[in-house]
């Protein structure tokens, strides 16, 4: 696969970070090695291995994700290429390789690659599930091993909604109170422009999950009331 030999300044190419993001509670995590070796006796191929992913949200009702990824060298839009789907599952492991050809190293320091996971969907549009921006000017390619887990972020232009929630703590008995109100601009993400929402909630000691709970499903709304109260003791 060629790509055309457009310029992407250093300056913008190193402006992304690449450094972990964590958004609220939970942080979903790509491993990815990257090499910039030889392929057939040549040294102007990129490579990159989609190797694994954990803790994955789920997007189906069966509490799993159908997950793949779409991989682009940004700034160029056109060109993309995906690894299989994985069936079920919230840790998929691919053990892909893409080639990208005519890329000097020079070329690639001034390259962002781009990867974007996807939940599947037979039926409707597929969910997005996060992506991660890697600078390839920050990456090392002398290193023999640039295999590194990152952070997925949500799509950065996308808008999920909001979520009204009350939190109230008792030193008297050592309990903690959350209510979830109700939510409001929601995402539509059935068919029919609606979505049947709930909330999982999970209380963390340190990195152990200790608690889960979940609230009632709200049928067709993108505006669900739920007035549901979990106490922590």
């Amino acid at each position: 696969m060629r790509f055309p030999r457009r310029e992407y300044t250093e300056e913008d190419c190193c402006s992304a970070n690449l450094e972990d993001s964590i958004l609220g509670q939970h942080m979903w995590d790509f491993q990815i090695p990257l090499t910039a070796g030889e392929r057939g006796g040549r040294t102007e191929d990129g490579g990159w291995k989609r190797k694994e992913a954990k803790e994955l949200p789920a997007k189906d009702l069966s509490g799993t994700s159908d997950p793949y990824v779409r991989v682009m060298l940004l700034p160029d839009k056109k060109h993309k290429l995906e690894t299989k789907i994985k069936r079920r599952t919230l840790h998929p492991k691919w053990h892909e390789t893409f080639y990208f050809e005519e890329f000097p190293i020079q070329k690639l320091n001034s390259r962002v690659l781009h990867l974007h996971v996807f939940d599947y969907d037979r039926f409707s549009r597929d969910d997005s599930i996060g992506e991660v921006h890697i600078p390839l000017c920050q990456v090392d390619f002398s290193e023999k091993n640039n295999t590194f887990w990152k952070a997925l972020r949500p799509l950065e232009k996308n808008k999920c909604g909001e979520i009204l929630t009350s939190l109230c703590y008792q030193p008297s008995n050592s309990q903690l109170t959350l209510t979830i109100i109700k939510c409001r601009n929601l995402k539509a993400k059935d068919i029919n422009g609606k979505s049947d929402p709930y909330v999982k909630i999970w209380l963390y000691f340190g990195e152990k999950r200790i608690e889960k709970k979940r609230s009632e499903v709200q049928f067709c709304t993108l505006n669900p009331e739920f007035n549901f109260t979990v106490m922590f003791e």
